[in-house]
């Protein structure tokens, strides 16, 4: 599979790495605040125009600890 790394996960870095996933491309996301990090990891969206349903659904794709 391959891979992809996203720098910034904000309002281009999230939509760009869900898309990414959704085509069937591993994503590791990378950002500085780790509250970002941690609601992806739980499946969960901070940004309000992305359904969470849309994070949890490529979750098992999005690279992380």
């Amino acid at each position: 599979m391959d891979t992809i790394a996203i720098i910034g996960l904000g309002y281009v870095g999230l939509p760009l790495s869900l898309q990414f996933a959704e085509s069937g491309l591993r994503v590791i996301g990378l950002d500085v605040d780790e509250l970002k990090i941690a609601a992806l990891q739980s499946g969960r969206s901070y940004i309000k125009h992305i359904a969470e349903e849309r994070v949890g659904d490529v979750s098992e794709l999005l690279g992380g600890e």
